[in-house]
């Protein structure tokens, strides 16, 4: 599926009547993916999200990185609805501003840690 296929039909969903309500609803959704690790490093005490997860526990993990990803992706399609641009226009802004930065000698291996 193509960024602005899925733009598209996500906006069916937007059912809000603030246009402010995605931007805040896009942090909390940040957080709840965050909230997923923490959760799952509290309860085994490793670093990492895959560090020493086996079986059952990373297939869990997995998927509730994937569920909160998914709402992350939403609340920033409906963002970009509200400004009128498309998710395709912010990926492409995107890797322009990395290649921007890769040229500059930007973006290193110690950037990626």
């Amino acid at each position: 599926m193509h960024l602005n296929d899925y733009q598209f039909k996500a906006e069916m969903y937007a059912e809000y009547k603030d246009p402010m309500y995605p931007f805040f609803g896009l942090a909390e959704e940040a957080g709840e993916t965050l909230g997923v690790i923490a959760k799952s490093l509290r309860k085994r005490g490793v670093s990492g999200i895959s560090g020493e997860v086996k079986g059952d526990m990373m297939n869990y993990v997995e998927t509730k990185l994937s569920d909160e990803l998914g709402d992350v992706l939403w609340m920033l399609s409906a963002c970009c609805a509200e400004l009128g641009i498309t998710l395709q226009d912010i990926a492409e802004m995107n890797l322009t501003k990395l290649q921007i930065r890769q040229d500059a000698g930007a973006i290193s291996d110690e950037d990626r840690r």
